[in-house]
């Protein structure tokens, strides 16, 4: 059997560990970026083994949801390539950024993985929602705050950078959109190390 949970806290743990690094190698000669990139290659590597323990555990009727799987399996890998680029280069800024958008990309993808594996199980609502995509928008919402919704309800939380870039919407309207739900109370914003980051309540 699988052990979601487990398998996030090791992942997790990984991040963690390549956070400390990546502050310490700030004035820390005796951490090399090479240590910090086998400790990113070690994550890898154990999410590789959770994918394919998710796979081949899950049943047939799953097989619909591998898109949504894959499509979020691809966005934690090209981060994770764009984060190693950045730490060979030394840019140790871009790199804990980077880092950040991994973490909550990876979180959304595990919760992917969770569906995939507990597909044949009853589902709740919005869990099923934010596999296939069929989102209730609540009236009232401006087009680009229910689009901003609609994405939240599928990745249940996101940096602004991260929903300009998938909705391919400019960084202010993304700031009104945010501002117009957390108005009307249904996101919430918080501070995740230096990156704002946006939440749906409730879920």
């Amino acid at each position: 059997m699988v052990d979601i949970v487990s398998a996030k806290k090791q992942l997790d743990a990984y991040l963690t560990r390549v956070e400390e690094m990546i502050e310490q190698a700030r004035w820390d000669p005796n951490i090399s970026i090479r240590d910090i990139i086998r400790v990113l290659g070690n994550f890898e590597s154990a999410l590789t083994d959770l994918t394919i323990m998710v796979v081949s555990s899950s049943s047939m009727r799953s097989v619909s949801l591998f898109p949504t799987f894959e499509q979020k399996e691809s966005m934690v890998k090209s981060t994770l390539e764009s984060l190693k680029k950045s730490l060979s280069e030394r840019n140790l800024t871009r790199a804990k950024t980077l880092l950040e958008i991994l973490r909550t990309r990876l979180y959304s993808y595990v919760r992917t993985l969770a569906f995939v594996l507990h597909s044949t199980e009853r589902v709740p609502e919005a869990a099923v929602e934010a596999i296939t995509g069929m989102i209730k928008i609540p009236e009232g919402l401006s087009i680009n705050a229910g689009r901003v919704y609609s994405y939240l309800r599928k990745n249940y939380e996101a940096d602004p950078m991260e929903i300009a870039e998938r909705l391919n919407m400019d960084t202010k309207e993304v700031a009104e959109a945010i501002e117009e739900l957390r108005r009307l109370g249904y996101v919430d914003t918080y501070m995740r190390g230096r990156m704002m980051m946006v939440r749906l309540r409730g879920i």
